[in-house]
């Protein structure tokens, strides 16, 4: 994961990361909009797993480890990347989103709609990352809650 660090933020990108004694996590965003992810889970016997969103796309899109470099470096898209979404163990019965980011977007949409019909019924209010999966992000009408750590920022 110290490679994959260092070499992000070489690039430039906007980094944040988490580790517990269960996995770790490495997420890094372009100011195109382009996004990826980087996960491990020695407690559960999964090597190092790679994702990547590109602002056109709307799930992430797993690459394998060798192609993270080209992605980080230069925006290449690598050719097996084309292939379709990667699914979600997610269970929940939520609308799924990929970034915190396209959570807070909907959550500004739904503000924006609420104050137009001046109903004044609130609904949701805020955006957490989902325990089944983080690659997902879900809006809730619960208050918001300061985030554990600044992994969950973005």
């Amino acid at each position: 994961m110290i490679k994959y660090r260092a070499m992000i933020d070489c690039a430039g990108w906007a980094m944040s990361s988490t580790h517990t004694e269960d996995r770790a996590r490495i997420e890094a965003f372009h100011t195109n909009g382009a996004a990826i992810m980087i996960t491990i889970s020695p407690g559960r016997n999964k090597g190092a797993r790679a994702y990547m969103l590109t602002p056109g796309w709307a799930w992430w899109r797993k690459i394998p480890l060798p192609a993270v470099e080209a992605f980080v470096t230069r925006l290449e898209i690598p050719p097996k990347a084309k292939r379709p979404p990667v699914g979600s163990p997610c269970t929940c019965e939520k609308v799924k989103y990929p970034t915190r980011d396209r959570a807070m977007d909907t959550l500004t949409d739904i503000t924006i709609k609420r104050v137009i019909k001046r109903n004044g019924v609130q609904s949701e209010r805020s955006a957490y990352r989902c325990p089944c999966d983080d690659r997902v992000w879900h809006v809730t009408s619960q208050d918001p809650r300061m985030p554990k750590n600044d992994d969950d920022r973005r």
